[in-house]
């Protein structure tokens, strides 16, 4: 609300011909204002397209390592382990960061908040 009254207290001043008094900490004010606006909305955006693409991709290559026979060597049983630890990691943890971004506040309650942490930091071992 503060940059509303900014922007309106600098509009007011631009009318009256004294733009003078308008100061660049109106303007940084207002592009802020944007900026989190379009950081509320893209970045959302962007991890869901992650999510998806992830979970489809990570379920996929599960998928037909297991369905097929000729498949199922070391390291294609490997490209699971990784692939699963992926997937949890997509359902766990991105989400609920993208909900950081549009929400201030975390409102999953503290469990979800420490089993987010836990599988986000085993993650990045």
């Amino acid at each position: 609300m503060e940059s509303e009254a900014a922007v309106v207290a600098c509009a007011s001043l631009a009318n009256n011909s004294t733009a003078s008094n308008c100061t660049a900490e109106h303007v940084d004010a207002d592009t802020n204002v944007v900026f989190e606006y379009f950081v509320r909305i893209i970045i959302p955006i962007i991890f869901g397209l992650i999510a998806a693409l992830g979970f489809v991709g990570n379920l996929s290559v599960i998928v037909v390592v297991a369905a097929n026979k000729n498949m199922r060597n070391t390291t294609n049983i490997l490209i699971i382990g990784l692939a699963a630890a992926d997937l949890v990691f997509i359902v766990v943890c991105v989400p609920f960061t993208a909900v950081i971004y549009v929400i201030p506040v975390w409102p999953f309650g503290l469990v979800w908040c420490k089993v987010r942490y836990d599988s986000k930091k085993i993650n990045n071992m």
